[in-house]
């Protein structure tokens, strides 16, 4: 009997071997292809691209600068622009080949073909040109889209396997993508209400004293880099500015408190061309001062004393009416019209034939969204009861779907303070909310083979 044993433990070590063999050759594969996208593009353009904002990366202060710390200090260190876009190209790489290795365990007791398949996909997604075209620029996007897969492969990583490593390492990638996030950490609370839910819920297979003391960091670090949001920044002034003029100015209500809090009715300078030059308004102009000093606590006030504009700014009042708003500034066409990344400001990048994961226009969006529709009508009324009830009760169904939430409420506040920076904002969430897509076809396809075996 015990002979027996140690034969099928013997056996059974044989097959992990296998198994972890076939998955680091499946990633040192994938790995090759993203790299290989990126580098045949990097020989079509001339890099490395660089902005306004640019310099601006290279000012480290440790507090009440334009930028956090974190990529200053990253750019500081590598110093030339080409060592920058490289760097860029090899976080994305090693970003999305930790996505690979996460679908991988996804798959890893399916059949090889099937395995084949989803990295395939996966390897389309990660080679479509909204995803790494910000890799040759100069700032911080490129950053921002890796830290946030890597953020999703770690909260995989724990959900499956919750452990203390697991959650050291949870913690520590939620402090690098939390302090790279520049102008935009107010939207992280919806990121840290997440995690926490996420620790608290598999608190049972840690120690009181670990996930105890992981909440209680993660709070409290979040608290500390939220007073960076109250100095007057160039970033965090300039956006307020941008809303002001862009978003609300177009609701007279709206507009009329700020006019009643002191704001300048001439906030906004125009340029030679007639278009607003905020640059210029919270520098040179006349109201420039007032700005300075009170900008960016009127505007904290504005959203602590108008709850209507955060719940209904970018997805509602577009839709309803259509009154302020035009639906091509909105979160759901940010979604549809993912591609365009400042390609109209850069038309020497060129795109590929994989953006069809991005929708170039809404016609294209809409025919896929119906066609995704009638087959899950088809498929509901195929499958028994039994198969429906038990997709929904998954845990990871409910883990990729409550990433998506948490995007989407950070991608509809950002809007809503920061719409100047959307066209490079976009892809951040866009590109995560495709990998979490991904990853519910290929749960639904489990549970689909499951539930036909049985």
């Amino acid at each position: 009997m015990n002979e027996r044993k140690l034969i099928m433990k013997k056996a059974l070590t044989e097959y992990e071997i296998q198994k972890r063999y076939f998955i680091s050759i499946y990633l040192i594969i994938f790995a090759l292809i993203v790299f290989s996208a990126r580098f045949t593009y990097l020989q079509q353009i001339e890099w490395p691209i660089t902005t306004p904002d640019s310099p601006s990366y290279f000012q480290l202060e440790l507090w009440g600068n334009q930028r956090l710390y974190t990529v200053p200090a990253v750019f500081k260190l590598l110093g030339s622009h080409e060592l920058i876009v490289i760097f860029n190209i090899i976080l994305g790489v090693l970003a999305w080949t930790a996505i690979a290795h996460c679908m991988l365990k996804l798959v890893r007791d399916r059949k090889a073909l099937f395995q084949t398949l989803s990295i395939m996909l996966l390897a389309a997604l990660a080679t479509s040109t909204p995803t790494f075209i910000s890799d040759f620029y100069v700032m911080s996007e490129s950053i921002n889209i890796s830290l946030s897969l890597l953020l999703f492969a770690s909260v995989f990583r724990f959900h499956l396997n919750p452990t203390s490593r697991h959650l050291y390492l949870l913690v520590l990638t939620y402090t690098i993508w939390l302090v790279a996030k520049q102008a935009h950490l107010l939207t992280s609370i919806f990121t840290l209400a997440g995690l926490v839910a996420l620790i608290f819920w598999k608190r049972k297979f840690l120690k009181n004293r670990i996930w105890h003391f992981a909440m209680a960091y993660l709070i409290t670090f979040n608290t500390i880099i939220f007073f960076q949001l109250f100095e007057p920044t160039p970033t965090s002034l300039w956006n307020a500015v941008a809303v002001v003029y862009f978003i609300i100015s177009r609701k007279a209500s709206w507009i009329d408190w700020f006019y009643e809090q002191g704001w300048p009715r001439n906030y906004v300078s125009l340029d030679a061309y007639g278009n607003p030059n905020i640059s210029e308004a919270i520098s040179n102009s006349v109201n420039s001062e007032w700005l300075q000093s009170y900008g960016v606590s009127v505007f904290r006030d504005f959203l602590l004393h108008h709850p209507e504009y955060i719940a209904f700014g970018a997805f509602f009042l577009p839709i309803v009416g259509g009154l302020a708003f035009s639906w091509n500034e909105t979160v759901g066409a940010s979604f549809i019209f993912g591609s365009r990344w400042n390609n109209g400001d850069f038309p020497s990048i060129p795109a590929n034939h994989l953006n069809y994961w991005w929708f170039d226009n809404a016609s294209a969006f809409w025919k896929v969204i119906l066609i995704l529709v009638f087959f899950i009508i088809i498929f509901l009324i195929l499958q028994r009861h039994s198969f429906s009830k038990s997709v929904f009760s998954s845990n990871s169904m409910f883990v990729y779907l409550m990433v998506v939430v948490v995007t989407l409420l950070r991608a509809n506040f950002e809007w809503l303070v920061a719409p100047g920076d959307r066209q490079r904002i976009w892809p951040e969430h866009a590109t995560l909310i495709r990998v979490c897509f991904l990853f519910i076809f290929l749960e639904l396809l489990g549970k689909l083979h499951g539930s036909k075996k049985s």
